[in-house]
């Protein structure tokens, strides 16, 4: 769901779509979105933890980056599945 975030002191609300215009006879193809990432660019990793004195900041590629949230996504899980659960 998209929603309007123009405003960020007013509650969510989805917006609203115009109709497509209807042809006669013609068929609407959607097509899937085409995403154009270069995993070899280079972006800017910040990670800021109360306590610290400076944030830590380091380049790596969109690869790597993509390979250090799986990893971060696979550590949340394992928490999870060790954490108790309430009755």
């Amino acid at each position: 769901m998209v929603h309007d975030l123009t405003n960020p002191n007013e509650p969510r609300r989805p917006l609203e779509r115009s109709p497509e215009p209807e042809v006669p006879g013609a068929e609407i193809k959607k097509e899937k979105p085409v995403m154009d990432i270069d995993p070899a660019e280079i972006v800017a990793v910040e990670l800021d933890c109360a306590g610290w004195p400076a944030p830590y900041v380091r380049s790596v590629t969109r690869r790597q980056l993509g390979e250090l949230l799986l990893q971060l996504d696979d550590m949340a899980d394992d928490t999870e599945a060790a954490q108790p659960t309430c009755p």
